[in-house]
Order: C-alpha cells, then sequence, then structure tokens
C-alpha cells in the first residue's frame, strides 16, 4: 500500500470528512464494487466539486489508500462470516437432535448467541456441538436433565442461565467463557447432589429480582436454606496458553493449522505473564519448520518442557499434553497457592450469604484440579477453612468434578 506524503497527510480534517461522506453515500450505491472499479470512481466522485481545486485533486491518494484498505477489511468480514456460517449451521444441526433436548432449552440460545455474536466464539461446548461429540455432549445432557428435572421451575433455571452466561457469551474470550461455564456445570451438579442429601424445592435465584444473593434458596429438612455454589477451577497454565495462542497464530498461518503440538510438561500453575511472552515467542520461532520435530523449552519460574511437532490433518491443528510424571511423584500444582484461591473463594460465598434470613446456609465448594488429583485430606481441610470463617454458621459440601465427597472420604 503506497505510504501517504507529508503534503498530504496535511489534509484538514473538514476536507477528509466531505471525502469521507461522498466516498459512503457511492459504496453504498454500488455495493458489488471492486477495486478497479473503485479506482475509476475516483473521477465521478471528483466530478462533483470543482476539479481545479487543487486540495481535491490531492485527495486521491487518500481514496485509493481507503479504497484498498475497505478491500481488505471488506474480503478479510466475508471470510469471517462465511466461517462463522458454517459454524453456526453445524452447531444448530447438532443441537436440534432430540438426544440433546434439555441441552438445548437449557443453553442453547445461549450458545447460538455466542457463534453470532462473539468475536472469537470458540470455547469447549462449541467444539463440542460443531463435531458432534456424543460422549462430552451426553454428558451434558444429562447433567441438564438432572438440573431441570430437579428445580422447582424450569423456567427460572433458563432464565438464571442466561443471566450467569448470555453477556459473557456475546463478550467474553475462550478461555473467560470457558470458566463461567465451568462455574455454571457446578452449579448444575451441586443441585443434583444436594437433592439425595436432605435439599428439596430448590429454586434458582435471579440477582435481577433479589438483588445480591446467593444460587439458590431450597428446604433442608423442613427449614428454609439457601445455597451458594463455588467453582475452584483449573488454573489456566501453560497448556491453556499454548493453546489459545496456537488459536489465534492460525488466523495468519497455514502451518499452525497443519500441526498437533504435544506437550510433555508437569507443571500445572497459572501462567505468568511471562511465561506467556516466551510461549508467544517460542511459536513464532517454529513457524514454518521441519515437521516432525521436537523441542525443549525452557521457561521462567524453572518450568522445563518438550514440544514434539507432528503434521495432522490440514484445518486440524491442536494442542495435547502429556504429564511428565512417573510412579509415586505428585502434582506440582502448589498447595499455598491452591489454599489461598480457596480461602479467597470461601469469603466470597459467605459474602453472598451474609444477607439471607434463614440460619440454614450452605456453600458448596466443586474443586477440579489439572491433574485430576486431589489428596482427600484436602476434602477435611476445605471443610475446616468454611467452618472457621463462617463461625460454624454455614454447612459445606465438597464436590470433586461434580462428584460428592464424603466428609470423612478419604
Amino acid at each position: 500500500m503506497k505510504r501517504l506524503s507529508g503534503e498530504t497527510r496535511q489534509i484538514d480534517r473538514e476536507m477528509l470528512d466531505s471525502l469521507l461522506r461522498r466516498i459512503d453515500n457511492w459504496l453504498r450505491a454500488h455495493p458489488g464494487w471492486s477495486y478497479a472499479q473503485s479506482m475509476a470512481a475516483q473521477d465521478t466522485i471528483l466530478s462533483l466539486e470543482d476539479r481545479r481545486n487543487p486540495r481535491l485533486k490531492q485527495s486521491l491518494a487518500v481514496l485509493s489508500w481507503i479504497a484498498g484498505h475497505f478491500l481488505f477489511y471488506h474480503a478479510l468480514m466475508s471470510t469471517i462470516t462465511s466461517k462463522r456460517s458454517l459454524l453456526l449451521e453445524a452447531v444448530l444441526s447438532t443441537l436440534q437432535s432430540p438426544a440433546f433436548e434439555n441441552l438445548r432449552y437449557l443453553i442453547g440460545d445461549i450458545l447460538i448467541q455466542r457463534v453470532q455474536h462473539a468475536t472469537d466464539p470458540d470455547c469447549y461446548l462449541i467444539r463440542f456441538l460443531a463435531q458432534n461429540l456424543e460422549y462430552p455432549l451426553g454428558k451434558w445432557e444429562n447433567l441438564c436433565k438432572t438440573y431441570l428435572r430437579t428445580v422447582v421451575s424450569k423456567t427460572e433455571a433458563a432464565a438464571k442461565a442466561r443471566e450467569d452466561l448470555l453477556d459473557e457469551a456475546r463478550s467474553s474470550d475462550p478461555a473467560n467463557f470457558n470458566v463461567r461455564v465451568a462455574a455454571f456445570s457446578a452449579e448444575m451438579a451441586a443441585v443434583g447432589e444436594l437433592s439425595t442429601r436432605g435439599y428439596s424445592e430448590i429454586v434458582p435465584l435471579l440477582s435481577a429480582k433479589h438483588g445480591h444473593t446467593p444460587d439458590f434458596r431450597s428446604v433442608f429438612h423442613g427449614d428454609l436454606a439457601y445455597v451458594e455454589v463455588k467453582n475452584i477451577n483449573s488454573p489456566i497454565g501453560i497448556f491453556d496458553t499454548f493453546q489459545d495462542l496456537l488459536s489465534e497464530k492460525q488466523k495468519s498461518s497455514p502451518y499452525f493449522g497443519s500441526v498437533q503440538l504435544t506437550l510433555h510438561c508437569s507443571d500445572d500453575n497459572t501462567a505468568t505473564a511471562t511465561q506467556k511472552s516466551e510461549i508467544d515467542q517460542f511459536l513464532d520461532s517454529i513457524v514454518d519448520g521441519p515437521v516432525p520435530q521436537r523441542y525443549s523449552l525452557s521457561l521462567s519460574e524453572d518450568v522445563s518442557l518438550t514440544v514434539e511437532v507432528q503434521m495432522v490433518q490440514k484445518g486440524q491443528g491442536r494442542v495435547m499434553m502429556t504429564r511428565g510424571w512417573s510412579r509415586g511423584e505428585t502434582s506440582s500444582l502448589r498447595e499455598d497457592r491452591f489454599f489461598n484461591k480457596v480461602e479467597s473463594t470461601v469469603r466470597k460465598a459467605l459474602g453472598q450469604l451474609a444477607e439471607c434470613e434463614s440460619k440454614k446456609r450452605c456453600v458448596v465448594i466443586n474443586v477440579m484440579t489439572p491433574d485430576a488429583g486431589f489428596p482427600m485430606e484436602w476434602n477435611t481441610r476445605i471443610r475446616n477453612i468454611v467452618n472457621e470463617l463462617s463461625g460454624g454458621s454455614v454447612n459445606s459440601e465438597i464436590l470433586f468434578f461434580h462428584r460428592y465427597l464424603e466428609p470423612n472420604e478419604s
């Protein structure tokens, strides 16, 4: 693209605004324009003005620059729109299956809204639907089915889902939306588990109606009770960072759309900003490199990993991860960080229960560790944290990947 001369850049704002209005009017009248047509149209546009005006003639360079950039933008948006339409078609096709009627009823419209409006609609559920992956979708369907059968009102359940997820679906990036969806799935799992342990008449609460509220109102052994559910989810670690950066680079590099990156790493902690930058630089350094290939990568915080690059079918580029442990070794998830997160999460939950008039209150904590490992003494330790911070006034229930843990389970 030709660089604008210093003289051209001095065109005053009024002249440029006038030119942009004429360009906009012309484009509206010629929706099927091409670059060649836009260049030919310059004379048509200029004929509307005094050709003896030298400053108007200088605007030819501006018009060429704008036209070229508009063409690029138009082509880019056409490609994005085409891909989005194909994704929407695939998602709708799967959602229409009778096998997923409860999933469709509860969050189907939310996911459609994400495909239609999010800058990057990618997320785990969208992938499952686009590829019609029956196993994970079947688990989600069962979760939604149990939830809808248990709560007092399906309508209120769907309204709470929209309140919790719809705005995030339209605006959040994939990582943050996955976190919100995980939190919502924990709420559904908690309802199913509590219904078998003395809780009944469970009603989803909407903050729009009730102000700053816990998640559910219920009856526990005949007494009014309130429940707040919190999800201690996996940190956004090395794997997630590779996955997010790979997805971003696939938009501009065909290479990353055709390779599988297999990470051999045992670190499960949240990736730091420095580590994210180092991973980004690493990916830039291997683009168009030989395949297959094996790389050793050292990151800050004393994290080392091996990255294997293998060729896959075009458009199937992905990241996989294997744990680098030997038998008898434990996860590298730092206990101090984990329990700092537990404590801050419990404090938030207690704050949401503080204004409830009932003496029966319960915090449900769903734990999801990155390596699916959980020392059972942590079960008791989390319950003790809830008891200490609430002064013994709030009950606690612990789930591990949606499965209920008995108080003394080991």
